[in-house]
């Protein structure tokens, strides 16, 4: 949860692999990417070749650092027939609300993809004098470019939404809070327009 990830400022080479077994034993797919500072390191790879409707399992590593093993699947062909398909949803996980122990339970079903249908972060954070709140953002209110990506961070260190990552595809849409509560065009709550300030104090989802 550094500044820039912690990360140097220059880009920084990574190597991606794709395996048919989840031992990654045997490998389809390889390649390199540069992880670059103005993506905060971050990488998107688009893999071809694949072979329809079957798992396989990936990795990252980068000088001595190896990612998890997470396990992805592949589309049917198109116009193939599908028998049936086996998906679950999620929506609105706000990180001060409680555990995401939702996603330990996910993890360990057999699904083909999972759907986000947006909320995937808050932007705003619990009153202090909340004493119900169980965890806390690290910051108070993300604004800047910055501060979204530390809230993405912060999100991203929990275990049970790591492992339902690990475990599936997924395809998310945006909601409201990715960007600013309940806002419409320029304007934040209906009200503040958002290039003019940070919307209302106290502003919030209720």
């Amino acid at each position: 949860l550094e500044a820039d990830g912690g990360m140097p400022a220059r880009a920084i080479e990574v190597t991606w692999e794709v395996a048919s077994d989840d031992s990654l034993q045997k490998i389809v797919r390889r390649g390199t990417v540069l992880a670059r500072p103005e993506s905060v390191h971050s990488v998107h790879v688009e893999v071809g070749g694949l072979l329809p409707a079957r798992h396989y399992w990936y990795r990252f590593r980068t000088g001595d650092v190896e990612s998890a093993v997470g396990r992805t699947r592949t589309l049917p062909a198109a116009g193939a027939a599908v028998d049936n398909m086996r998906f679950a949803f999620a929506s609105c996980q706000n990180y001060e609300r409680g555990y995401f122990t939702a996603y330990e339970h996910m993890a360990r079903e057999d699904l083909d993809l999972v759907f986000h249908l947006g909320d995937y972060i808050y932007e705003f954070s619990l009153p202090l004098t909340d004493t119900t709140v169980p965890r806390r953002h690290s910051n108070r209110e993300a604004f800047t470019l910055d501060e979204y990506r530390d809230r993405y961070a912060q999100y991203h260190t929990d275990p049970d939404l790591q492992a339902a990552h690990a475990g599936f595809p997924w395809v998310g849409t945006p909601d409201d809070h990715e960007a600013v509560n309940d806002y419409s065009g320029p304007f934040t709550n209906g009200r503040a327009p958002i290039e003019t300030g940070r919307g209302l104090p106290g502003d919030s989802e209720d």
